[in-house]
C-alpha cells in the first residue's frame, strides 16, 4: 500500500525514458521537513516504518530503489490514515 503504482514505462522516442505513475495528492517529506522542521518522534517513526515496509517488499521482489531521500518520499493522506 505504500508504493506508487506504475502503469507504464518505456522510451518515447526509443531513447528518452518515461514512467506513467498514479497521481498522488500530498507533498514530499523534504517539503514537510522544510515547513515543520524536525518531526515528533512518533510521526517520524510512523513515516519511516512505512518506508521500511515498502522497501522490504521491493527488495523481496528483487527491486532496489537506489535513491531513498526525503525528496523521494511522498507524504499523502489516505482513507487508512
Amino acid at each position: 500500500p505504500n508504493a506508487v503504482t506504475v502503469f507504464d514505462a518505456g522510451t518515447s522516442d526509443g531513447v528518452t525514458p518515461y514512467l506513467v505513475m498514479e497521481y498522488l495528492d500530498g507533498y514530499t517529506l523534504e517539503a514537510l521537513l522544510r515547513q515543520e522542521g524536525a518531526l515528533p518522534l512518533r510521526r517520524a517513526a510512523q513515516i519511516l516504518s512505512q518506508v521500511c515496509d515498502v522497501l522490504l517488499h521491493a527488495h523481496a521482489s528483487d527491486l532496489v530503489h537506489r535513491d531513498i531521500k526525503p525528496a523521494n518520499i511522498f507524504v499523502a493522506q489516505t482513507v487508512h490514515g
